[in-house]
This record gives structure tokens, sequence and C-alpha cells, in this order.
């Protein structure tokens, strides 16, 4: 369970980062979120695997890779200027 603890502090700090850069309009910091989350989803996919047979595991993890989706799209949406 500590691993699930970490994922989730990991990805509050990335999106704590990401709404800075919104804010910011720091597209560098964006860039730089958006390269570490592919690690993020893939990571996710890795817990999802371990705990694949606990409900409620399983559920908190595709809940944390929701998080990381919504982090990424936030991202590209910030490179490119959309919001």
């Amino acid at each position: 369970i500590d691993d699930l603890e970490k994922a989730y502090i990991t990805l509050k700090e990335d999106y704590l980062k990401i709404m800075k850069s919104y804010y910011s309009k720091d597209i560098k910091l964006a860039t730089s979120i958006k390269e570490i989350n592919q690690d993020r989803m893939k990571l996710c996919d890795k817990l999802l695997d371990k705990y694949h047979n606990t409900i409620a595991a399983a559920s908190l993890i595709e809940n944390l890779k929701t998080m990381a989706a919504s982090i990424s799209n936030l991202s590209k949406a910030i490179i490119t200027e959309i919001i």
C-alpha cells in the first residue's frame, strides 16, 4: 500500500506543478510535466498489475490513472495555449 500512497503523492505534486504552470503561463514547466507524466501512466499500469485482484486498490489505481490523464491533458493544453 505504500507504493499506492507514493503514487498519489507524486501525482498530487505534478498536479500542483501543472496548475502553477497554467497560472504563470510557464510552457517549459508544462513540457517537463508532460514528459514525466508518461512514466506516471506506466507506473499506474504496473500497480494495476500488482493489485489487480484487490477491488478497492484497483479502483483507486484507476482513479490515479485518470488523474494522470487529466494532468497530461492540461499540460498539452498549456503547451498549445488552448486555455
